[in-house]
């Protein structure tokens, strides 16, 4: 009986080992977060990456996409594609720019042969010069004194180049400026994790760098913020912390983020900006009702005077990057495991439940008894010698034995059958009180027997 309880715990122990380390090994391929930490923008760190951007290499893989460039009159469409999985998705951007700025639209569909289910963009308008009369660091039209809008309207035809980041893996870089060189966008589509100006660039995402040179001021003591409208079929949300700080790509983030069937498309920027060489925090407003669109919003990049002004942004949509797919074999292991530990688990409390019961009658009955005879009835048969000469004439009879588990031999004394004479039972009493009595350790009868033979003088 131990021994199989034994066996049964180590066999318990053996599966949990077994299902630990399985789901470990499935942990490590389906981690996506703090695994690949980046702790600074300013520091070239490698860790188990083969490169130089921090990444795992086969979550890298996992998350590669293809991307293609083509170039119209005025216009740009990027499309990136997942070569990771079986199911590819699209991420489609659209660059247009001209009377009404730079506009940038993103379109994701999680299947190519689906309809887009998110659609949404930005539009880079205007610079403009103002006085911050309340201190603030932030444009508001109605309070503070505007001195001149400068509409980004002309510009030069957009340039193209791609480079390997490794491999057959590419970064496409394109930007767009205007004639005079004051305003330009330099944006950055990778196919694999990527570093561009010591930030990280992931596959589901853009990098826009913003850069203002050499803004012809009309006042000494103005600031200038960059007029940016918005668009979406559904509402804006800012927040302070962007999925990117979350998971670790990221520091000192904000953005506005639009979702459209469970999808969360967003714009976000660093707080830090270069302004005049120095790192100078950037101050973006709220989220405002839109002069242009009577139902869209927009908000104001508002930076600090200077000649020189970078300030570093992305756009893309959240929730994408995906870990490794659990294969199918992987997962009918890991039902059979747990299945054999539930059963293994459910089997012990049967068994030990079984056993307490089991024990319970054994004490009532053990298996060896002696004949009792008493002077008022027949005897009362409690062994049946023949079937003890039975077993013990049997092949193997000590292993059998021992495989039929504990067994209770009880030996009494001739004084044992008087004094049970003497207490006067009637009927089934005498041998149910003697079954019991059996049970019992010696010295324990031997207690109980002179206690009731004081009580019944």
């Amino acid at each position: 009986m131990k021994m199989k309880k034994k066996a049964l715990l180590v066999g318990i122990f053996l599966f949990t080992i077994l299902l630990f380390n399985f789901s470990i090994s499935f942990a490590s391929a389906s981690t996506a977060d703090n695994s690949f930490v980046i702790s600074g923008l300013n520091e070239k760190i490698t860790l188990d990456g083969g490169d130089d951007d921090n990444i795992d290499d086969n979550f890298e893989d996992f998350n590669k996409r293809k991307i293609e460039v083509d170039l119209f009159e005025n216009e740009a469409t990027i499309q990136s594609i997942k070569v990771g999985t079986k199911t590819k998705d699209l991420i489609r951007t659209d660059i247009g720019y001209g009377e009404s700025g730079v506009e940038i639209q993103i379109r994701y569909k999680s299947e190519l042969e689906a309809d887009f289910e998110i659609t949404f963009g930005i539009v880079f308008r205007d610079l403009i010069e103002f006085i911050d009369t309340d201190f603030n660091g932030i444009f508001d039209p109605e309070v503070d004194e505007k001195i001149q809008n400068y509409t980004l309207n002309d510009f030069a035809p957009i340039s193209y180049e791609k480079t390997v980041i490794q491999g057959n893996n590419f970064l496409h870089h394109l930007r767009i400026q205007t004639v005079s060189k004051n305003f330009t966008l330099d944006l950055y589509f990778a196919e694999e994790f990527t570093i561009v100006e010591n930030s990280l660039i992931t596959p589901t995402q853009a990098k826009i760098d913003i850069e203002i040179l050499n803004f012809n001021y009309l006042n000494d003591s103005s600031k200038i913020a960059l007029y940016t409208s918005l668009d979406s079929e559904t509402s804006f949300q800012r927040h302070n912390v962007t999925e990117d700080e979350e998971i670790g790509y990221a520091e000192k983030e904000q953005n506005i983020a639009t979702i459209q069937n469970d999808f969360t498309g967003f714009y976000s920027w660093n707080e830090i900006g270069i302004i005049n060489e120095i790192s100078q925090n950037i101050v973006v407003s709220e989220i405002l009702q839109d002069d242009i669109h009577e139902n869209g919003k927009k908000l104001y990049l508002c930076y600090s005077r200077g000649e020189k002004i970078y300030h570093a942004s992305k756009i893309g949509i959240e929730g994408l990057l995906m870990t490794e797919e659990f294969p199918l074999f992987g997962l009918v292991l890991l039902l059979v495991a747990i299945g054999a530990i539930s059963s293994i688990a459910a089997y012990s409390v049967h068994y030990q439940k079984k056993s307490k019961s089991r024990g319970k009658v054994e004490k009532r009955t053990p298996i060896e008894h002696r004949v009792l005879k008493s002077q008022r009835s027949e005897p009362i048969i409690l062994f049946d010698s023949k079937l003890a000469l039975q077993i013990l004439e049997e092949e193997d009879a000590i292993r059998n034995l021992y495989d039929k588990g504990d067994i209770n031999i009880t030996a009494i004394s001739n004084d044992f059958n008087e004094t049970i004479d003497n207490l006067g039972f009637k009927g089934n009493e005498k041998s149910e009180f003697i079954k019991e009595m059996l049970s019992l350790r010696p010295f324990e009868r031997e207690l109980i027997l002179r206690d009731m033979l004081i009580k019944s003088q």
